[in-house]
C-alpha cells in the first residue's frame, strides 16, 4: 500500500479487511486473476476511487476519514480485480457488467463483515439499495443507450445493475449462476465482453434462454409493481397476482407489459410452521389455486427480496 506518511496509521487500520476481502472474492468468482504480481491500493487526491490492475486509486477521503462505509469502497474497488480489470465492459454500454458486478460484490462483503446479524443478500439490497420508487434514482435502464452519457444514470448501472445479479442467482439458481459467472470471466480473461456474450453463457449454463430476463431488467427502464389477495377454501389456497405498472418491455413484441419471474410465496400456519411456495407469474392478472394442508394464518410476497419492484395492496 501507498499512502501519505500523515494517514499511515489510520491505512493500517481501514485495510486490515483486505486480504479477507481477496479470500471471499477467491472463494466465489475463482482465484484473484494477478495472483502472480500483487494487490495493492495508492492514495491520491479526490474524492472517489478508481480501479486499476493489481492498483487500486483510493481517494485520500477513504484513506483519511473514519466512515463507516470505507470498507465497501474498498470491497468495490477490489471487485473489478475481476470483473472490470480481468474481463472489462466491450462498450459504454455495458460498463454495468463493470459496475453492477462489483455493487454485488461489495453486497457479499457487507452479508459477510455483519454475518453475526443474519444478514441476507435480499435484506442489504431491499434495505440499502433501494428507495422503493418506480421513478426513483434506479428508474433508467441497466444497459446504456446513450453511450456518450454512460454514467447519467449511475443509481441504474450500479445499484440496479447488482439487483439484476441478485435476481439472476434465483432465477438460475446458486450453483449454476456461479458457475456462470466464473465461466463468464474465464472465456473473457484479459479481454472485454458485452451484454449479450454474459446472456450466452447463462443461457449456456442455465440450459435454457433468458432474453426474457434480460429483456425486462437490463433493457428496460424501471421495475414493476405488484398488487396481491388471497383467501383459503378448505384446503385451497386462491392468490391472485396483480401487476399495474405502465411502463412497455423492451425487445418483445407479446406479453410487453408483463414481468415473468418466479415468486416466492412464504405462508404461515396457525401451528406455527410455515413454508415457502415458488409460483411462477407471467401474466399481469394471475389466479393460482395451491393446495395446503393446514390453516393460513398470514402470507409473505417475496420474503426474501429476491425482485427489485414496488408492492401496493
Amino acid at each position: 500500500y501507498y499512502v501519505y506518511p500523515e494517514h499511515l496509521s489510520s491505512a493500517q487500520d481501514y485495510f486490515v479487511d483486505v486480504p479477507q476481502m481477496i479470500t471471499l472474492y477467491s472463494n466465489y468468482a475463482g482465484e484473484y486473476p494477478f495472483i502472480n504480481e500483487k494487490y495493492g491500493m495508492v492514495e491520491f487526491p479526490w474524492g472517489g476511487a478508481m480501479e486499476h490492475q493489481t492498483l487500486t486509486s483510493m481517494g485520500d477521503y477513504f484513506v483519511g476519514s473514519d466512515v463507516y462505509y470505507n470498507n465497501l469502497i474498498y470491497a468495490h474497488e477490489l471487485a473489478h480485480q475481476w470483473y472490470g480489470d480481468d474481463v472489462t465492459c466491450g462498450t459504454w454500454h455495458d460498463i454495468w457488467l463493470n459496475e453492477g458486478f462489483a455493487t454485488y460484490f461489495e453486497v457479499l462483503w457487507m452479508v459477510y463483515e455483519y454475518s453475526n446479524y443474519g444478514l441476507t443478500v435480499g435484506n442489504v439490497f431491499s434495505n440499502y439499495y433501494d428507495d422503493g420508487n418506480v421513478n426513483g434514482y434506479m428508474k433508467g435502464s441497466v444497459y446504456v443507450y446513450n453511450e456518450n452519457k454512460p454514467f447519467n444514470d449511475s443509481g441504474a448501472i450500479y445499484d440496479k445493475g447488482g439487483w439484476v445479479l441478485h435476481m439472476l442467482s434465483h432465477v438460475m439458481g446458486e450453483e449454476k449462476f456461479w458457475t456462470a459467472l466464473r465461466t463468464y470471466r474465464q472465456r473473457y480473461s484479459f479481454s472485454s465482453a458485452v451484454t449479450s456474450d454474459f446472456q450466452a453463457v447463462c443461457e449456456e449454463i442455465y440450459g435454457s434462454s433468458l432474453k426474457w430476463f434480460f429483456d425486462q431488467w437490463v433493457y428496460t427502464k424501471k421495475r414493476p409493481v405488484y398488487s396481491y389477495s388471497y383467501s383459503q377454501s378448505g384446503n385451497t389456497l386462491n392468490l391472485r397476482i396483480t401487476q399495474k405498472q405502465k411502463h412497455k418491455i423492451a425487445n418483445r413484441s407479446e406479453k410487453n407489459d408483463v414481468y415473468i419471474m418466479p415468486i416466492d410465496i412464504t405462508l404461515y400456519y396457525s401451528d406455527g410452521t410455515s413454508e415457502t411456495i415458488v409460483v411462477q407469474n407471467d401474466e399481469r392478472d394471475q389466479q393460482f389455486s395451491i393446495p395446503v394442508s393446514k390453516q393460513i394464518t398470514n402470507l409473505e410476497f417475496d420474503k426474501g427480496h429476491f425482485i427489485l419492484k414496488v408492492v401496493k395492496n
